[in-house]
């Protein structure tokens, strides 16, 4: 949104009560201070390219109604005519200018052929929406960055509007402008000052302003716009008295819509939505849970809401986007539709669950289908607003093991529609799938999807089970692009007693043909992936407490001879069966190597008995690598902090991403050497069994209640809730009770995992609060004064709310990756297209997609997905160096976070906070507001995980960085030091992590000149890094840093051999032009030749090899200097030697916050940290990844400052020194030694050239060399002593006086003359020219 110029900020108070305070000012609100001159109906153009469209909105062109300097006049763009709400848009008209498209210079109106063109591409796209097709009047409006394209519905309007919009326009209208051109050659073209410039924002980074100049609107369309320059952002005093404003601020937009609005942004988390009332719901055609849908005929007509829901999804998703940006364009638009479909079956699906008591009992008999095909007649079943909605089962009649199934089932079917969705993109392949969301709410699981209208008029083509023989060869060969896509291979089935048959996917898929709409719809897909078993795989648990006793019949049966010696050697014949609720990931099977069958372990599966067991042992096999193999890697690396989740609610998350499902949590528990990690772990894994007992408490409580036809429930729904919170959380007697004959048991059978009852006890109890409550869809009080030491801890009268949980389809996510990494082929080689995009558009995408995701009521809602996404983009401004904009992120990140006091996601935004403002201090008073922030979230880590967690690293970091930057180190080296004890504890002196911290630590002492400690500390870093064959760049590092501790002592050798360690072991991996490999050369270099800075005695063998080893070094930056392109693209230090403990001339090590704390990001956005790269603990693209966890040091990369071409002169002098001090032949010395002597008697008292001395031996120095005498010139002609210095460079100053002193022996009279100028360009500041 662009808005008006700012009104100056106001004096701030004289006192201030607020925590963290920064004075405001309300806002200008436009519809207060502006009076309107003219409005109406406009159409504007949003998207671009093949998905354009023209858009009706409300345009209201205000003008200040009192003479104020501070307001402009302001065009207002609304939604809707409605005024209440805040504008879309808001353009500041004194900094705007128009276009009319074919208006000659004189405004007389002609038309152009492109203009007319454009008129009638205008009346084309919005004929398309319903608007007509004659009279549209198009112009453009530029505002800063921005290009907004709008179009008047008759001519007389366009007339009207243009009158008005002149007299306030920075310019006067613009005729014939070229969009294609950038500002300045708009200006060159129109002979005329730029109009439309783009007015940068002023608390914008220098540099990052350097590199944004170009502008925005390069084409003709909407281009994708990264950037918004938007007016001032006010961020409201709140609990945390956050409060911040700013003369001009940049929002991150896509396609030229903004992300967040400053508006949206401000009002983050603080926006009231209201609730659906009864007459907003659509009357629906019978009781909720008696309606059996009815058709009518083939003629059935949908109706507007399913055009709304399923014909617009259908078309968006059977679009074949034809560039990497319609495709983008694409995914974006199916998450829209998809947010506002899951926003809407919410509501229906809550007031279900919630009205479930009041209807009937069921009648007997009804069975229980979930089939997409089959649901018009499932229990419950109801139609309004085009979308279907049943329970996941019939909970009247259910049992714990249906309803387990029933869960299963239905999130396999939203899992596989997903993968299909993806694979049948990358493989081009149009086959439309059904629209989907899950909501789980009281214990009740509630599946909506958009109607297709399967039953009525779609004929099948694709059913082997009901129409083997019907089969569609087109649709096999399609399903089959799809199934090598997802790494499925195409095997045999047996269809009744004698049909066999090859498909690409699983056998019970079917395809649906709507002949009206030409579209082919996939449904029953739960049978996609294939199952997760190997024979050697047992169960010690037969029974779950929240199931009761196991139902054989829910188990497929077996058929292979591995499978039936299984089944004989179980008691029950059925603990160790192949389940269908467990699949493989489809992530997993994208990483396996080979093919996998679909029906693999089913009666189905295979057309003869060596098929059949060739699939199972292949998917057997597959399941051995999952548990073996790929689960210890998973566990490596969140032990190795390479992948950090937030907390346990987070982990499944990470895990699901890396292949491993979530059933699997007690093999991460048992894997992990990591305290922290197990632990929440543990947490997890306790939250989610007692959901399930829960959740099965629950429904029987809500069932009973139907049964005596309650009609007040709400009460005691939440009197059981407390009540079995207080039990699971409180240290009674029943509390344990319940442990032993109810939790263990549960996580015995879901996980696999014996927790004995002391970790238990000895789990955080917070933390194990806030996962209930997130998994069971629970919300209690915010607050830190639980007891949980109480009989009980939870109340009643502290119970707020029950919560939905939700689950949607995530439309095309992998683009996300693509565009991270650039590259436009996935691991199977398909034809995708390349996406690239800078760090900016990437961040901008990824936003947009999670926003998109939420719908329109729930986009400002509190949520700890939009706080992380919030923070990621915090994280990435304060990577980028662009803090004032970091800082507004973060504090919308903390206004978004569920638990503003105490959640996890809060305290990753006050991290960011940290880290921003820490990097805007210039004095130690700024600290106090900082340090504010820091203790909130010290208060928050503290109540949540318990002051040694992990997750206090970050926070102790960033204020050990603020006060690095002030070049305060004794408070750095506290906090760090309180980071560091938490390494210790949490993580072990044996881990990288906390060898990262040792090595930080070293040099902070080394900064405070405290040597023994800093040897100490960097010697156990190195020690570690050492042990655990880390990178070899972290080792050579350490070395460095070693190198100069060492020379800070004093012990020269020692230091020596650490530099020339660091130097080799550069040089191997990266070689010897790399910046790092040139910086430890200079080190050397320096180290070895200062033991004999003012040395003038005889060169012993020693002070020799020193300086031949010294010349090598020197030479090699040297060879950089002059082989790299710019003097800013790296470097090592300072020329000069540095005699104080930090490498670099007088800057410190880790000189600014952005050298000691990094968040995960970094290692995509920073090109100053590059180095990191290789700690793997970058995750940029998942919006729920939060962007700094824990330790927030990365390996002690000290700063390259860039080495100027003047160290090039410098370097030559020193190289040329050395060089002739090691002269060893006599008549080489005594050249050198005449040569300097008559270089030096043309030089009066202070060293320059005596004028007034005309005598020959003035000009000339006599030199005898082998019975021959030679006069060689004092002063040179200027073109021999530039040849010199050409010569010089061309080779090496080492190589060419080599070459010089071999042509003396040949007597050649001008090497003379080069060694002259060569010694008079080392041992002088000028060399003596010729008039």
């Amino acid at each position: 949104m662009l808005s008006s110029k700012p009104k100056p900020k106001p004096k701030p108070p004289a006192t201030t009560t607020t925590a963290f305070s920064l004075q405001t000012q309300a806002p200008v609100n436009p519809a207060e201070s502006h009076r309107p001159v003219k409005q109406g109906w406009m159409l504007k153009k949003a998207g671009r390219g093949v998905f354009a469209q023209w858009k009706l909105k409300y345009m209201i062109l205000a003008t200040p109604a009192s003479f104020t300097a501070s307001l402009s006049p302001v065009l207002l763009v609304y939604d809707q005519c409605d005024q209440s709400k805040p504008p879309k848009y808001e353009i500041n008209l004194s900094e705007a200018d128009i276009d009319v498209p074919g208006m000659s210079a004189n405004g007389s109106g002609s038309s152009t052929a492109a203009a007319r063109a454009l008129k009638a591409n205008v009346a084309c796209a919005a004929g398309a929406a319903g608007f007509g097709k004659k009279g549209f009047c198009p112009f453009v409006v530029y505002a800063r960055q921005r290009k907004f394209h709008f179009a008047a519905q008759t001519k007389s309007d366009s007339d009207d509007w243009f009158a008005v919009l002149e007299p306030f326009m920075k310019s006067k209208l613009t005729p014939g402008k070229d969009p294609k051109l950038s500002p300045a050659k708009n200006a060159t073209q129109n002979q005329g000052p730029a109009p439309g410039n783009i007015v940068r924002s002023k608390s914008r980074n220098t540099m990052h302003s350097t590199q944004m100049e170009a502008g925005r609107y390069l084409r003709d369309e909407d281009a994708i716009s990264v950037v918004s320059s938007e007016g001032s952002l006010y961020m409201d005093s709140g609990e945390d008295g956050r409060s911040s404003t700013s003369s001009s601020f940049e929002t991150l937009s896509f396609c030229s819509e903004p992300v967040l609005t400053p508006h949206e942004l401000l009002h983050i988390g603080n926006m009231i939505v209201p609730s659906m009332s009864r007459d907003d719901i659509n009357r629906r055609r019978k009781a909720p849970m008696h309606m059996q849908l009815e058709r009518t005929n083939s003629t059935y007509q949908l109706s507007q809401q399913a055009e709304k829901w399923n014909e617009r999804y259908q078309r968006i998703l059977s679009l074949r986007p034809a560039n990497p940006d319609a495709a983008l364009q694409k995914d974006l638009q199916l998450l829209e539709i998809i947010g506002a479909f899951e926003e809407a079956a919410v509501q229906h699906a809550m007031k279900m669950v919630d009205e479930h008591h009041l209807q009937g009992p069921r009648q007997a008999g009804t069975e229980n289908t979930t089939s997409l095909s089959e649901t018009h007649s499932a229990p419950g079943a109801m139609f309004v607003d085009g979308m279907i909605l049943h329970f996941a089962c019939d909970y009247d009649v259910a049992q714990s093991e249906d309803v387990e199934s029933a869960i299963s089932r239905t999130s396999s079917e939203l899992r596989s529609i997903d993968v299909f969705n993806r694979a049948a993109h990358d493989a081009g392949v149009t086959m439309n799938t059904a629209l989907m969301a899950l909501i789980d709410y009281k214990g009740f699981r509630v599946v909506a999807y958009a109607d297709m209208g399967i039953d009525e008029r779609t004929t099948p083509l694709y059913d082997l089970r009901s129409h083997p023989l019907k089969c569609d060869e087109q649709i096999s060969a399609k399903l089959a692009l799809v199934g090598k896509e997802i790494n499925l291979k195409m095997h045999g089935v047996q269809i009744g007693g004698d049909r066999r048959v090859n498909v690409p996917l699983n056998a019970s898929i079917q395809v649906y043909n709507d002949p009206e709409l030409k579209r082919n719809y996939a449904v029953n897909l739960f049978e996609l992936l294939p199952m997760d078993y190997h024979p050697q795989t047992t169960s010690s648990a037969a029974s779950s407490p929240s199931r009761g006793p196991s139902n054989h019949s829910m188990q497929p049966t077996p058929f292979t001879a591995a499978n039936s010696a299984a089944l004989a050697s179980s008691s029950s014949g059925i603990s160790n069966a192949p389940s269908k609720s467990r699949r493989l990931r489809p992530e997993f099977l994208k990483i396996y190597s080979a093919a996998l069958g679909s029906d693999a372990f089913t009666s189905s599966s295979g057309c003869g008995r060596k098929e059949r067991e060739l699939n199972d042992t292949e998917v057997s096999r597959a399941s051995r690598y999952l548990e073996e193999t790929w689960i210890p890697q998973v566990v490596k690396q969140l032990d190795e902090l390479e992948v950090r989740p937030l907390e346990g609610t987070l982990i499944a998350a990470e895990m699901h991403r890396l292949g491993v499902n979530v059933r699997y949590l007690g093999a991460v528990a048992k894997e992990s050497r990591i305290p922290y990690i197990r632990d929440m772990v543990c947490i997890e894994m306790a939250a989610r069994a007692f959901k399930n007992l829960f959740h099965a408490r629950l429904r029987g409580l809500m069932v009973h209640f139907r049964s005596v036809g309650a009609t007040q429930v709400e009460e005691e729904t939440k009197k059981f809730t407390a009540s079995m919170f207080s039990t699971m959380l409180g240290n009674t007697d029943s509390s344990l009770k319940f442990f032993d004959e109810k939790l263990k048991p549960e996580i015995q059978f879901k996980f696999e995992y014996e927790m004995e009852e002391k970790l238990f006890t000895h789990l955080h109890k917070p933390a194990l609060f806030s996962a209930m409550q997130f998994h069971c869809g629970v919300k209690f009080e915010e607050s830190t004064d639980y007891n949980f030491n109480a009989h009980a801890p939870c109340p009643r009268s502290r119970l707020v709310s029950f919560i939905p949980k939700r689950k949607h389809i995530t439309g095309l996510a992998h683009l996300l990756k693509c565009s991270i990494s650039g590259a436009g082929q996935n691991s199977k080689g398909a034809n995708m297209p390349t996406i690239t995009q800078n760090d900016d558009e990437r961040l901008a995408y990824s936003l947009t997609r999670h926003f998109r995701s939420l719908g329109p009521k729930s986009k400002l809602q509190r949520s700890d997905a939009s706080s992380t996404a919030l923070a990621n983009a915090a994280a990435h401004y304060n990577a980028t160096s662009r803090y004032e904009e970091a800082k507004r992120y973060a504090l919308a990140s903390l206004n978004a976070a569920e638990n503003k006091s105490t959640g996890s996601s809060a305290v990753v935004a006050r991290a960011q906070v940290i880290e921003a403002m820490g990097n805007m201090v210039n004095s130690p008073a700024d600290m106090n507001q900082l340090l504010q922030v820091y203790r909130m979230g010290v208060t928050a880590v503290k109540w949540t995980w318990g002051l040694d967690h992990p997750m206090g690293m970050s926070l102790h970091d960033r204020v050990s960085a603020a006060y690095l930057r002030l070049k305060l180190y004794e408070e750095a080296l506290e906090f760090h030091t309180k980071s560091l004890e938490i390494a210790l504890g949490e993580l072990g002196r044996g881990h990288g992590v906390t060898a990262g911290y040792l090595a930080k630590a070293g040099i902070l002492h080394l900064l405070l000149n405290q040597t023994d400690n800093a040897i100490k500390s960097l010697t156990s870093a190195l020690q570690i890094y050492t042990t655990l064959s880390s990178p070899a760049s972290f080792i050579a590092q350490v070395h460095a840093h070693l190198a100069d501790a060492f020379d800070a002592r004093g012990d020269s050798d020692t230091a020596i051999a650490h530099a020339q360690r660091s130097r080799k072991i550069w040089e191997k991996i990266r070689g010897q032009m790399d910046p790092r490999s040139v910086a430890s050369n200079m080190q050397t270099a320096n180290l070895l030749l200062k033991p004999y800075t003012d040395y003038k005695g005889v060169l012993t063998p020693a002070i020799r090899t020193a300086y031949r080893e010294a010349i090598t070094c020197f030479e090699k930056v040297f060879r950089y200097l002059k082989n790299s392109a710019s003097s800013s693209g790296g470097g090592g230090s300072s020329a000069s030697g540095s005699s104080g403990p930090v490498r670099s001339s007088g800057s410190s090590v880790y000189s600014s916050s952005r050298l000691s704390t990094v968040s995960s990001m970094d290692s995509f956005t920073s090109s100053r940290h590059t180095e990191a790269t290789s700690t793997g603990s970058s995750a940029f693209g998942c919006v729920t990844t939060a962007p700094m966890v824990g330790p927030a040091v990365v390996p002690p990369f000290a700063p390259l400052p860039p080495l100027h071409k003047s160290l090039l002169h410098k370097l030559t002098k020193r190289i040329v020194t050395l060089k002739l001090a090691l002269v060893e032949s006599p008549r080489h010395k005594e050249v050198v030694r005449t040569l300097r002597q008559g270089a030096g008697s043309n030089t009066d008292e202070n060293g320059e050239c005596d004028e007034s001395d005309t005598s020959l031996s003035s000009s000339v120095i006599p030199l005898k060399f082998r019975g021959s005498e030679f006069l060689v010139a004092k002063t040179f002609d200027p073109v021999i002593a530039r040849e010199v210095v050409i010569k010089m460079a061309a080779v090496s100053p080492s190589i060419y006086l080599d070459g010089v002193l071999a042509r003396i022996d040949d007597e050649d009279a001008s090497a003379l003359d080069e060694l002259a100028i060569a010694i008079q360009l080392a041992e002088s500041e000028t060399v003596g020219l010729a008039a």
